[in-house]
């Protein structure tokens, strides 16, 4: 299967009460969204982080490479705003690939971190993080952070059905 997600600010403390998460500290909250990666992702999916894994530098790649190293599959990146690290740090730490955005051409979506370039491309599906509980779906982007998904990734088969829906109502066709 192939799954998304974003917005994981993993070590952060603040992003806690930002996006009132319900978690007392950033350690517990790393490992509840471990915990509930897991319960969706196999050892043989694919997942697409969308972006701001986490807001801390190099001093934190260790840490990060054991989470990483907890969750299941093939693990790609796409950067966000916060995300510090290089590429080769990245690929280091265990994703597959790093990206500052990716077009699934199959599907017509495209992976960005930061919606504000999908409203120049009506004609694409846009899937997107950065905006944690703002939205959920606007005009032809969908979020898949985990504000928004009960800190689960979300599965192309969701995207692909939630999409379905919507042009079956006629309420947006960016094709």
């Amino acid at each position: 299967m192939i799954w998304f997600t974003a917005d994981h600010h993993f070590f952060n403390e603040n992003i806690i009460e930002y996006c009132k998460r319900p978690f007392k500290n950033s350690q517990h909250m790393g490992q509840g969204l471990v915990t509930k990666y897991n319960q969706c992702v196999g050892i043989n999916d694919s997942v697409y982080f969308l972006g701001d894994l986490t807001l801390k530098g190099v001093e934190f790649k260790s840490s990060l490479n054991t989470i990483v190293g907890k969750m299941n599959g093939e693990k790609h990146l796409i950067l966000g705003n916060h995300d510090r690290l290089s590429v080769r740090d990245y690929l280091e730490i265990g994703f597959e690939s790093v990206h500052s955005s990716l077009d699934l051409d199959t599907e017509n979506i495209t992976l960005v971190h930061d919606p504000a370039v999908a409203y120049t491309y009506p004609s694409r599906w846009f899937l997107c993080g950065h905006v944690h509980s703002l939205f959920y779906h606007h005009k032809n982007v969908l979020n898949v952070g985990v504000d928004v998904h009960d800190y689960h990734p979300i599965s192309l088969e969701h995207i692909r059905d939630f999409i379905n829906e919507l042009e079956k109502k006629n309420e947006i066709n960016p094709k």
